[in-house]
């Protein structure tokens, strides 16, 4: 009658350099005939497990990216509200000729932003206000030109910033002269800036797309 006897383990098995012999049989009595339940119960939680980790994950990398657009659109305008710039020009109509200044300061909370612009005239100021969300700015749209009057009303040259909006904005506008002033509110599509050079013109440009962009504009 055979003997069953344990096996010399293989030169290369783990069970050679400590010396011990193998186990005849390596699995334990009732191997196979666990009911397999609690295992699917396990595994099942664990999937829940790590669900919840690519969940948290995900929440956090959205979180992180927010934060970083949010961070990015404020260093933007930062710059943008730094490069503002006092233009000044000259009118020329056939019945007089002045001087105009105009000049603007930014306020911005996030991607919310607010521009007061003054104008400032020989008799006369007007001061308009202008709020906007950056997500509504047609980021591909903006543009910037050269503005040296119409018809019989000419200026020297100026660049103006134009900011076209997916859809309208409202305009407060406060006209002051000697005689006392008055208040009109309008509706418009865009949003304009002065500037005196051309290279600051487009300098703007770019960075009033890259502030959009990083708000969600398209």
């Amino acid at each position: 009658m055979p003997i069953n006897r344990p096996l010399r383990p293989h030169p290369l098995s783990p069970y050679y350099r400590t010396g011990l012999e193998v186990p005849a049989r390596l699995n334990p009595p009732g191997h196979g005939t666990q009911p397999i339940k609690p295992a699917i119960i396990l595994a099942l939680g664990d999937m829940h497990t790590m669900r919840k980790i690519a969940m948290l994950s995900m929440l956090t990398l959205f979180g992180s990216l927010t934060a970083r657009a949010d961070y990015r659109s404020e260093y933007i305008l930062t710059w943008i509200s730094d490069h503002l710039q006092t233009v000044s020009y000259t009118v020329t109509t056939p019945r007089a000729r002045y001087a105009e200044y105009e000049s603007a300061k930014m306020e911005f909370d996030g991607c919310n932003v607010k521009i007061v612009e003054d104008l400032n005239a020989q008799q006369s100021n007007t001061q308009t206000t202008v709020s906007f969300n950056l997500s509504n700015i047609q980021s591909n749209m903006i543009r910037f030109r050269s503005e040296t009057g119409t018809g019989d009303t000419q200026v020297t040259t100026y660049f103006l910033v134009q900011l076209p909006l997916v859809g309208t904005t409202t305009n407060t506008t406060t006209f002051s002269a000697s005689g006392g002033s008055k208040t009109d509110t309008t509706v418009s599509s865009s949003v304009s800036l002065l500037f005196q050079d051309r290279n600051l013109a487009n300098r703007q440009v770019a960075a009033w797309r890259d502030a959009a962009l990083a708000c969600g504009a398209k």
